[in-house]
């Protein structure tokens, strides 16, 4: 099997091309800068020609697009969360054989959720709350309609992804970033609020339901929820941080930082996922914390090496 995955210098895409690479597949990915696997550099994200070559060069059986931006102006999500998107389905319309398209979608697009119809359903009416979710939104939108156009789409819609190699842009890699620069002595940590909860997945497991979902055609035009039904706080996570650091951590909490979603709960409902045999499990919350850390050290250790983009 052949793979090409935009967004593999990123956590989950990162993840996914040494799970493909290590399970046989030929991956290549397509980027603004280099990969951890043969990649094609390109600047143009919504361009349909240049994207239509580099399908042609590479001639996947799957492309997970996994590429977006949480952050940044709202021109800019609206340039690489749709704009990629759709020049990047546009191109595989052209395709003589037409690969596969994963468009990894994101719980932001329910937006603000009653806690009376918690755990969210996919038929729920979305009703994001930021420029994140609506561009994210709309990029589900123009899957469904190039289901409906007869390509091949996968529509995983992905609620909070742990584990090692967290970017600093999510709250729980910056935590970990930030506990590390504390030393072992400790210090205190100002955050946000941490009262807010979610609904956590771990980023082995999503890589590994990920391909699963490609080998379920009856899944192709639907969207799942990639969730564990499970939900706990931002500041339960913290805590196992701080107890993996093995550091004398306290929080300080400043309610003007906030993050990229102001949602209070999301709970995800995973009865479709569970239909198709690719339900998530709860993770196991202390492990991934433990991994995080690991990791975060190993960026403080590693400079040269884990400082480059690569991640």
């Amino acid at each position: 099997m052949r793979a090409l995955i935009t967004g593999a210098t990123g956590f989950l895409g990162g993840a996914l091309a040494r799970h493909l690479a290590g399970s046989g597949w030929s991956v290549v990915a397509l980027g603004r800068r280099p990969a951890q696997v043969e990649t094609l550099i390109t600047e143009a994200c919504d361009d349909t020609a240049r994207l239509y070559e580099a399908l042609d060069q590479v001639r996947p059986d799957v492309v997970f697009h996994l590429a977006g931006a949480a952050t940044g102006s709202p021109d800019e999500m609206e340039r690489v969360n749709v704009g990629f998107a759709a020049a990047l389905l546009n191109a595989a319309r052209q395709m003589r054989h037409v690969p596969k398209i994963v468009l990894a979608g994101t719980a932001a697009e329910y937006g603000e959720v009653s806690p009376l119809v918690m755990p969210v359903e996919e038929h729920h009416i979305c009703a994001p709350v930021n420029a994140y979710g609506r561009t994210k939104l709309r990029q589900t939108e123009l899957g469904l309609e190039a289901f409906a156009a007869g390509i091949p789409v996968f529509l995983p819609r992905l609620f909070n992804i742990v584990g090692p190699d967290m970017g600093a842009h999510l709250s729980l890699g910056r935590f970990a970033r930030s506990i590390v620069d504390l030393g072992p002595r400790g210090g205190r940590l100002v955050t946000g609020p941490l009262q807010a909860e979610r609904d956590f997945v771990a980023v082995g497991d999503v890589v590994e339901t990920l391909v699963t979902l490609t080998n379920q055609p009856d899944s192709a035009g639907q969207i799942v929820n990639f969730c564990s039904g499970n939900s706990v706080s931002i500041g339960y996570m913290l805590d196992l941080l701080i107890d993996a650091s093995g550091a004398p951590v306290s929080t300080m909490i400043d309610p003007a930082i906030g993050g990229v979603n102001a949602v209070n709960v999301m709970i995800g409902c995973n009865k479709r996922a569970a239909a198709m045999g690719v339900a998530l499990p709860v993770p196991d919350y202390t492990a991934e914390m433990a991994r995080l850390m690991e990791s975060a050290l190993q960026v403080t250790e590693q400079p040269a090496v884990l400082k480059t983009g690569t991640r």
